[in-house]
């Protein structure tokens, strides 16, 4: 992934991706560091800020998130993912414990909405 982001280093959209699979890795620092470059570039992209809002939850920065996915919905008010990790930053706000074990999640692209219990 390294090497194609380093033949297109400016696109939004690789970089986006490129954070979102540093995220899914465990690399914390480095796709804050994607996420936030895709944000200043592309300040109306609602996928990177809902993106960067599920990272900050995991970093347990909850109300940084909860901005991040605000704005993202504001940009695009049906997009299911920040809606799902706004929710999911709320209760952590609110100092519940989820038991579902869902944590707000990192989403490239998706055309509709998966049902884990559908198949």
């Amino acid at each position: 992934m390294e090497r194609v982001l380093a033949l297109r280093p400016g696109t939004p959209e690789m970089l986006l991706d490129y954070g979102i699979a540093l995220a899914g890795v465990g690399r914390h620092a480095e796709a804050l560091a994607a996420l936030e470059r895709v944000v200043a570039l592309t300040p109306n992209n609602s996928r990177a800020w809902s993106n960067r809002g599920a990272l900050l939850s995991r970093l347990h920065r909850n109300e940084e998130a909860l901005t991040d996915v605000d704005r993202a919905l504001a940009l695009d008010p049906v997009n299911e993912d920040a809606w799902n990790n706004r929710g999911l930053i709320l209760v952590e706000l609110a100092g519940t414990r989820y038991t579902g074990g869902a944590r707000p999640q990192y989403r490239s692209t998706r055309s509709r909405p998966r049902c884990s219990r559908c198949g």
